[in-house]
């Protein structure tokens, strides 16, 4: 019986990161478009913050967690932001 509450509490802790990273992708792709005016400044925000992968990989939780989860958080934000402005709708200057 115990061994299935730890894994019921694993499984719901999968579930509340899950969330987590999601609603914090949001807010990233928020933040860029925040600190900048245009779309493809904001794109190119979250190129430049994106956290490098380190020197020596060894490939631990921690080295996994970043080079994928967070660098797929700014992948995703970037995406979510040109959506955005590719549902831009075309302005045309009095024509």
């Amino acid at each position: 019986m115990e061994d299935s509450t730890s894994l019921k509490d694993f499984q719901e802790w999968i579930k509340q990161t899950n969330k987590a990273i999601d609603g914090k992708t949001i807010q990233l792709a928020s933040l860029a478009m925040k600190k900048n005016k245009k779309y493809s400044a904001a794109m190119n925000w979250l190129d430049k913050n994106k956290p490098d992968a380190p020197t020596s990989y060894n490939a631990t939780p921690v080295e996994t967690f970043v080079n994928g989860v967070v660098a797929g958080m700014f992948k995703e934000a970037k995406r979510m932001i040109h959506d955005k402005a590719v549902d831009q709708e075309i302005k045309h200057n009095g024509h």
